[in-house]
């Protein structure tokens, strides 16, 4: 077997302790894809030159200098001498970050794979969604406009106002009608009397108007006080904020998660929303505040991760593909790997892996009262137990586990509140006396200037968006929103569709030792020695399930091997269901 070792593009002397070198394979208990990690290498002469020249050719600016990674290969041949094609085993990068120069043509560096998920995760925390605004990554087009309306829960104090106004006006107004009237019907008596009597109810039918005038002037500033308009605020989807940091960081987002083009992130809010959409604004953004849990990419990319019960791999073109891991068509591949009938007569069981209680949970938005209101969604809890114990002082099961999301569940405003009430009917009466003048207006044929308007219609555009009991917010807030007409709009089955039950449901059970029929147990096999060769270590890399000798599913944890050695040893674990003496207590929190 020979090893062929490039930096930078060109190829160079094999490290001195080559023979020694020790490739790890480790994976994400769910996770496909290995991260690869090698032992140190000890680089002399030609490779030691180009190393410490792209160090020291920083100062100088002839290179990039010590922050960028150089390039690195390494390639392997079963047997070159009869012409067998290379593989290439490990392609990344030297971390020269961690260099250590022993000598003038010596020196020590640590490889890093290309593909890792480390990489990624590194350099995910250093990026935050203020940088890709202030450098213009993220622009307006990125934004949508979210609507709001501000509403108290039991404004008592609004509504007390509201009614006394309206009775006192409307009571003016219905008097004042009477005399109108009265006076028309009295028209009569000669030409003096019709002339006096005329003219004292056109005085009075002009008084009425004014007073209608008025009334609908007040009733339009109540409704500015007590009811504002809908406002709106910047907000982004899900989709697109994982799109604009991965293609920032040089990855293209790939996901089959169909949640994500239907949540939308609504950042915390300290100022009022605007009155108009789609207009650009100077105080307001749709990217997380600076002291909200995802302002740093990798906070959201983990928040999305613990959503969906997800798992991160990176294909050869850069592709982050996001999916469930109850997405058994993606993760799943099938398997190549053959595993050799070793004796492998230890074994052990994954039950630290199961938590008695496991917790959904989203945040609560103190200084929204709607937050608490409707709590419902907010919570979940799913209780393992046994189903037939001698005692409790027996019962082995313990833990807990918390998929805590840092988001608040937004409020659907679905019907009028009881100030809209009045208000609607405050219009039945006041349209009540205008009819019989618009009557008037039209046999006499002249204009007397009745107001138009329609505050009922304005009422019924406010169903469906989102409600809060403040002008500004504490936490974030996750949406589930969907296109109707021309605004976003929380649909009325919301919660079926976003809530930590939902979550649970479609997603989180994959954590469950009962659910899926008990799949989540397994065997775990550790240190095993098996024969290993080059193409063994192709195939588990990119994927690491396989079939056991008597057809069980199984999952390789990690691989240690030795290039140039016919062995590895490896950890995995298999399909194997122990016990179903389980239970499911599930709890969804409500106040």
């Amino acid at each position: 077997m020979s090893l062929i070792f490039k930096i930078n593009g060109q190829e160079v002397s094999a490290p001195r302790n080559w023979q020694d070198i020790e490739v790890l394979a480790t994976f994400d208990r769910s996770s496909v894809q290995a991260n690869i990690s090698t032992t140190e290498f000890s680089f002399v002469n030609d490779a030691a030159r180009v190393i410490i020249y792209h160090i020291e050719g920083g100062f100088s600016n002839l290179t990039n200098g010590i922050f960028e990674g150089l390039d690195a290969e390494i390639s392997v041949s079963e047997n070159a001498a009869f012409g067998l094609p290379t593989e290439t085993v490990f392609k990344g990068y030297i971390d020269l970050t961690r260099t250590e120069i022993i000598a003038p043509n010596e020196v020590s560096v640590f490889f890093e794979d290309e593909r890792g998920l480390d990489k990624l995760e590194f350099k995910a925390e250093g990026l935050t969604f203020g940088l890709m605004r202030d450098k213009e990554w993220i622009t307006d087009n990125d934004f949508v406009d979210i609507p709001y309306v501000y509403q108290k829960p039991n404004d008592i104090f609004g509504r007390a106002i509201l009614a006394l106004t309206i009775f006192e006006l409307t009571k003016s107004a219905v008097e004042l009608t009477k005399e109108v009237g009265k006076a028309i019907a009295d028209i009569g008596g000669g030409i003096t009397g019709i002339l006096v009597t005329t003219a004292k109810a056109f005085i009075l039918v002009i008084y009425l108007v004014a007073l209608i005038a008025q009334i609908t002037i007040l009733l339009n500033e109540l409704r500015a006080y007590l009811i504002p308009n809908i406002k709106y605020y910047k907000g982004m989807r899900y989709r697109t904020m994982l799109e604009k940091g991965l293609e920032y960081l040089g990855y293209t987002l790939s996901s089959t998660i169909s949640e994500l083009d239907t949540y939308y992130f609504l950042p915390t809010k300290k100022r009022f929303g605007q009155d108009l959409p789609l207009l650009q604004s100077t105080v307001d953004d749709g990217i997380p505040s600076l002291g909200d849990s995802g302002y740093v990419f990798s906070e959201f990319l983990q928040n999305v991760l613990t959503m969906f019960n997800a798992k991160i791999q990176i294909d050869e073109n850069n592709v982050v593909h996001i999916e469930s891991l109850n997405n058994d068509s993606f993760w799943i591949q099938q398997a190549s790997f053959e595993l050799p009938d070793v004796l492998r007569e230890s074994y052990s069981f994954n039950t630290e892996e199961l938590a008695a209680t496991n917790l959904i949970s989203f945040a609560v938005d103190y200084s929204d009262a709607w937050s608490l209101d409707n709590y419902t969604g907010t919570n979940y809890e799913v209780k393992t137990e046994l189903i037939n114990v001698s005692s409790e002082q027996r019962n082995l099961l313990k833990g807990l586990k918390s998929n805590t999301i840092p988001y608040a569940l937004g409020s659907r405003k679905g019907t009028l509140t009881s100030l809209e009430q009045v208000f609607s009917d405050a219009l039945g009466i006041v349209e009540s006396i205008i009819n019989p003048l618009r009557v008037l207006e039209g046999s006499i044929g002249v204009n007397l200037g009745l107001p138009v308007f329609s505050l009922e219609a304005r009422f019924n555009e406010r169903l469906g968006v989102l409600k809060l009991s403040e002008q500004f917010t504490s936490v974030p807030k996750v949406l589930y929103l969907q296109f109707s007409v021309d605004k976003l709009l929380i649909p009325s089955n919301n919660r079926d569709a976003l809530s930590a039950r939902y979550l649970w449901n479609k997603y989180l059970n994959k954590q469950s030792f009962v659910d899926n029929d008990f799949r989540e147990q397994y065997q775990l096999f550790r240190n095993i020695r098996v024969p290993f060769t080059l193409q063994d270590f192709i195939k588990l890399k990119e994927n690491s399930y396989f079939y056991d000798t008597d057809g069980a599913r199984a999952k390789v944890d990690k691989i240690s091997w030795r290039i140039g050695d016919d062995y590895a040893v490896i950890d995995f674990r298999k399909e194997f269901v122990y016990t179903r003496n389980l239970k499911e207590r599930k709890i969804e929190g409500n106040v």
